[in-house]
């Protein structure tokens, strides 16, 4: 409680406010660069353009907003490629009409990515680019 005295020269009581722990909405770093500190264990796709880099200091967690030349068929198979390639395992994906995912463990980290095509609601993506999008955590 804290002691508050209004204009009129009252007294009065009120709780003092409380501050939050920081959450990872409210807690993160971002740049359109690769995060400070991001695995060189996890490879990233050919060709890309960081679009949004983050971190989260408090949990250690990264996000890259890439945009990838291709298909997301294309990007879906190469991806899994590269993280099989650089020791992952436990490597799956998939490719549905305009939308596709890969997930991957290894090296101590967990990759987590969603692709999609098409216009974006957030990103100016180049004709013919997959807007891809690489979580990744400590496992």
């Amino acid at each position: 409680m804290v002691a508050v005295v209004g204009a009129s020269g009252a007294m009065a009581l009120a709780a003092a406010p409380v501050m939050a722990a920081p959450t990872s909405a409210l807690s993160r770093v971002a740049s359109a660069k690769i995060p400070a500190g991001f695995p060189k264990a996890v490879p990233l796709p050919k060709h890309y353009k960081v679009l949004v880099g983050t971190i989260n200091p408090y949990s250690h967690e990264y996000e890259v907003v890439l945009s990838v030349p291709g298909t997301v068929k294309g990007v879906v198979s190469q991806y899994k490629a590269e993280l099989k390639a650089a020791g992952f395992s436990e490597v799956s994906g998939s490719a549905a009409g305009s939308s596709g995912d890969v997930s991957g463990t290894g090296k101590g980290w967990l990759v987590s990515s969603e692709m999609q095509s098409g216009p974006s609601s957030v990103y100016k993506l180049p004709s013919g680019d997959v807007d891809m999008s690489i979580i990744v955590t400590k496992a």
